[in-house]
């Protein structure tokens, strides 16, 4: 089992910055179907942006949306 404890991505604060930005990416890109009504953007895709944008010390913001945009789509 991996132990996460010392792993400054996973403390407290670090988890809320992930929950908020996973909040503004589902927001945004987690409600559009496509024509047979599947997602336009994957689960995956939004986890995966959350944690590199997090990952790389950035805070809960708007700005992750370009991001999502330049890197996930």
């Amino acid at each position: 089992m991996l132990d996460y404890s010392d792993d400054w991505r996973y403390d407290n604060e670090r988890l809320k910055v992930r929950g908020e930005t996973m909040k503004i990416l589902l927001s945004q890109f987690g409600h559009e179907l496509d024509k047979r009504g599947r997602p336009l953007y994957s689960m995956e895709s939004i986890i995966d942006c959350t944690h590199d944008w997090v990952s790389q010390g950035y805070d809960a913001d708007k700005k992750v949306i370009d991001y999502y945009w330049k890197y996930y789509t």
